[in-house]
């Protein structure tokens, strides 16, 4: 991801960064709202690829045809979330990847009690 982009606009988002979704997508939200944090491609211009980066954390989406450790060299160094069709890139990418398995725990409203009938 060499190319560093500017903020993109919040619906041009939704397929890679979906909104109100626990976990590490959150990320893009927060770089987002808060405009601290970086953005990276594959290329400027209808990118195949992106990553959000904040505080040496990295969420990784797109497609892995045309990765390659080049691209992918500015992330060394940072805990990176992919989904798993990525790994190959990373792999090739990076000498050692270590696998970081993370438990989201949402909080979520009890459910209301259904409405009494009455006969």
């Amino acid at each position: 991801m060499t190319i560093p982009i500017s903020p993109p606009d919040r619906r041009a988002l939704a397929r890679w960064f979906p909104t109100n979704s626990p976990g590490p997508a959150t990320i893009g939200e927060h770089v987002l709202a808060t405009g601290v944090g970086r953005w990276w491609a594959d290329r400027p211009v209808q990118p195949s690829t992106v990553a959000v980066s904040f505080a040496g954390h990295v969420v990784l989406r797109g497609s892995p045809e045309e990765l390659t450790p080049e691209l992918l060299a500015p992330l060394a160094g940072n805990r990176v979330e992919a989904p798993a069709r990525l790994l190959p890139a990373l792999g090739a990418a990076f000498d050692r990847l270590t696998p970081w398995e993370r438990m989201i725990w949402t909080s979520r409203p009890r459910p209301s009690p259904p409405p009494s009938r009455t006969p």
